[in-house]
């Protein structure tokens, strides 16, 4: 299964499976954009929690 998924920037990408904290806080991404770092905390049925680093964009050269 690993074969068939696509490479980003020419290295393999990797699939892991996460808590709410994890996708909760990557759906505020968009809203993260001015910020270098950034963590999420949630409570409910347990607690949960991530953190973020916005890596700079990459410039694309042009052909």
């Amino acid at each position: 299964m690993c074969e068939r998924l696509p490479t980003i920037n020419g290295g393999r990408i990797q699939v892991c499976l996460h808590n709410d904290a994890v996708v909760q806080g990557l759906s505020e991404l968009p809203f993260t954009q001015d910020v270098e770092r950034w963590a999420v905390l949630t409570v409910g049925t347990g607690l949960g929690n991530a953190s973020y680093t916005n890596r700079a964009p990459q410039k694309r050269s042009r052909r």
